[in-house]
């Protein structure tokens, strides 16, 4: 999330229509095929399709880029957001929090979180659902790293490893808090080898033995 805070709601506007219309093409064509995508599989689908979308939108110009980009520079200082709110905090903690990388970073968390937890819905093993978060993640930074596989002279993205770190490390919570609960089934007997209870008739039947 590079652009200043007045753009935002363009361009994620627009990941969200694209990724929609895609989850919903996706639907379509799983329909036709008479194996139709349950809720929790279609709702990964289209958190996957939009975190993909907000790594590279918007698309500037190639040719109006100006290279290199200041503030595509790599970020490879782990938790670098933490110490840029602890610097800022003397500024009052409005501006230290609800800043851009604050505020960048718990979108990116909270959006990996609702995706661990739908892929979990959708039947992946937890394990799984964090290795696809790797993946998903490291093609992500790798793309913003690269300048979208060479579409831009330079790159116009920042390669940030916080991103990296918390997009799974989100998943991995999202996987977490989204395994369902198994209940036990009304009626179950105790457990093989587990011992009755006894009542109160089978103690006075002792008694008159």
């Amino acid at each position: 999330m590079d652009e200043g805070l007045a753009e935002v709601p363009g361009w994620v506007g627009t990941a969200l229509l694209w990724a929609a219309a895609a989850t919903l093409a996706a639907w379509a064509l799983s329909w036709a095929a008479r194996r139709p995508l349950g809720p929790a599989a279609l709702l990964a689908l289209g958190l996957a399709l939009f975190f993909g979308l907000l790594t590279v939108l918007p698309l500037p110009d190639p040719a109006a880029v100006a290279c290199p980009v200041p503030e595509a520079a790599p970020q490879l200082a782990p938790f670098a957001f933490v110490a840029r709110i602890v610097r800022n905090w003397h500024w009052g903690p409005e501006v230290a929090l609800l800043s851009r990388g604050p505020l960048s970073a718990l979108a990116n968390l909270l959006l990996c979180v609702a995706l661990g937890a739908a892929l979990v819905r959708a039947g992946v093993a937890p394990g799984r659902a964090v290795l696809l978060g790797v993946g998903l993640s490291l093609g992500a930074e790798l793309t913003q790293l690269t300048a979208l596989w060479g579409l831009y002279p330079c790159p116009i993205r920042k390669f940030d490893v916080d991103d990296l770190i918390l997009n799974v490390g989100g998943v991995a919570l999202g996987a977490l808090l989204g395994r369902p609960r198994r209940r036990p089934a009304d009626g179950a007997g105790p457990p093989p080898g587990a011992r009755a209870p006894r009542t109160r008739g089978d103690a006075g039947a002792g008694l008159g033995a």
